[in-house]
């Protein structure tokens, strides 16, 4: 099972400079990415978007790993204001060591972009036989500071 570490910086030097040290603490050239948005888009065809192309990818891989729709929505909007993702997969080790590099960088957190409200339904009484309960739509993850950990 891999682990990926994901944090979003607003500048880009920040997340470059991130992504040297991931490489001092011995993550391999390939296991480190930095994500922003205009940045070496391909156009495959006249017709391509590729701002939009590369969202779309990027949303489908985070899902994949694990994202809560909230988190992608967050990592998302970070792009469209001019942030750069950094993703650093290794072993849950090396991503415990990425998570803390992110964070001692400053990495955003989701709940500071996006707001601390929890995106929550009500239920009623009827609809599950017993007193009124509100449900979380998304699943709770513990986080330790703006930079996630992804298991996948």
């Amino acid at each position: 099972m891999a682990e990926t570490a994901v944090g979003i910086f607003e500048n880009a030097s920040t997340a470059k400079r991130v992504a040297d040290s991931l490489l001092e603490h011995g993550f391999a050239g390939s296991d480190v990415k930095i994500v922003a948005e205009g940045h070496d888009l391909a156009v495959d065809t006249a017709t391509s978007t590729p701002g939009t192309d590369m969202l779309v990818a990027l949303e489908r891989d985070l899902r994949s790993m694990g994202a809560s729709n909230r988190e992608v929505d967050f990592y998302a909007k970070g792009l469209k204001r001019g942030y750069s993702i950094v993703f650093a997969t290794g072993t849950a080790q090396q991503a415990r060591t990425a998570t803390e590099l992110m964070n001692d960088n400053f990495a955003i957190e989701v709940e500071e972009f996006l707001g601390a409200v929890p995106e929550l339904i009500p239920v009623g009484a009827g609809s599950v036989g017993g007193p009124n309960v509100t449900a979380k739509l998304e699943h709770h993850r513990s986080r330790t500071e703006g930079a996630r950990m992804f298991s996948w």
